[in-house]
């Protein structure tokens, strides 16, 4: 039903922890190539460490198409792809892998000193390889000056987490308005970044106001990948996504009450993400990326019942919601109905008019002198 990723020696309870292989949404809509990059997941068993990571190409400002050795494509996509690639060649070098060990977990050598020596190295890392990928691919700023076109414009947002005896910490490092989430059952949704925008506004709001980002990764822009750090409970959920997995939906509450109904609709895992990814399928208009992990959760009844009681919980705040977003749903469609018939009896009356002018005009225009065609001098 599930796979354990690994799990450590659960004869220590010191630093023991276990997830779950990661749940992965990745569709494109904005064409044939998601302007998202695939998202990413990385785990270093010795340090008891993963990252997960999402990255959003901006389609706007990065719609230029270029030229690449795999084809066309536009900034963006290639922006939030070179993006993704330094993150995981970075954290290879820190001892990270793509792919889980098979067995035991084997012991190397690992160099990971903590996230936020890692978001320094990353920053860094980020600003020389968009520099020189731009100055390869792009035109020289100076010929784009004047316009909003940026070269090789994205976001980037990454959850790490970091077991611990009964704490995790996790650490949220981007740039830009990608999310890193982590769900309990005590507290639900909990967002750990915070989107950079030029107006300060919570998640609710943004939804309502799109405002302009003022920091995301780019060769052209003093960009700075942010630090946010947290000792949580276990069991959790961990979730990195792209705005076009959250930021279509009403309101934050609901991007929660689609999680849960995607848990208790489920019967593991796999059938939990496709009917997260149809909800979301619904409700977006954008490219979506999203990777979740489940970590210490031990079963998967046990993160039903986690899930349940979560909604008992949520349930007094969503059936108002509910309620009234069904009675505007039916208002909804009596005024579309109601439209309809309007726009069709106009339609109906402009006709009958024609036909009506068509008779009098005989009478009416009788004495008028012939209608005369261009101008006489």
């Amino acid at each position: 039903m599930f796979a354990w990723l690994h799990k450590s020696d659960t004869s220590r309870s010191a630093g023991s922890y276990s997830i779950w292989a990661p749940q992965i949404i990745d569709e494109a809509k904005s064409g044939p190539i998601s302007e998202d990059a695939p998202p990413l997941f990385m785990s270093n068993p010795t340090a008891q460490c993963f990252v997960i990571g999402a990255f959003d190409g901006l389609g706007g400002s990065g719609a230029r198409v270029l030229e690449t050795e795999t084809g066309r494509v536009t900034s963006a996509a290639h922006a939030a792809r070179l993006a993704a690639n330094t993150t995981a060649a970075v954290l290879s070098e820190l001892g990270f892998m793509r792919s889980p060990p098979s067995g035991a977990s084997p012991s190397f050598a690992s160099r990971w000193t903590g996230a936020a020596a890692f978001r320094d190295i990353l920053n860094d890392r980020l600003r020389t390889d968009f520099k020189r990928e731009a100055d390869g691919i792009e035109p020289a700023v100076a010929a784009l000056r004047g316009t909003l076109t940026r070269r090789l414009p994205t976001t980037a947002c990454l959850l790490v987490v970091e077991a611990g005896s009964r704490e995790h910490r996790v650490s949220a490092i981007w740039a830009g308005d990608s999310r890193a989430y982590i769900w309990t059952s005590e507290r639900g949704l909990i967002q750990l970044s915070r989107d950079h925008a030029r107006v300060d506004q919570d998640a609710f709001s943004s939804i309502r106001q799109d405002v302009p980002m003022t920091n995301f990764v780019g060769p052209d822009i003093p960009f700075h990948l942010d630090l946010h750090q947290a000792i949580v409970p276990t069991p959790l959920l961990a979730i990195c996504c792209s705005d076009g997995a959250f930021n279509y939906f009403p309101s934050p509450m609901e991007f929660e009450q689609a999680i849960l109904v995607s848990i208790l609709e489920s019967d593991g895992p796999p059938q939990m993400t496709e009917n997260l990814r149809l909800c979301i399928r619904e409700n977006t208009k954008d490219d979506v990326t999203l990777v979740l992990v489940v970590v210490n959760m031990g079963s998967w009844q046990n993160l039903c019942s986690r899930a349940r009681a979560r909604w008992e919980k949520l349930a007094p705040l969503l059936a108002p919601i509910r309620s009234d977003a069904r009675r505007a749903e039916t208002a909804t469609r009596v005024w579309l109905a109601a439209k309809d018939e309007h726009e069709a009896a106009t339609a109906k009356l402009e006709e009958v008019r024609v036909s009506g002018w068509d008779a009098y005009r005989r009478d009416y225009e009788s004495l008028q002198p012939d209608r005369k065609v261009g101008r006489e001098d």
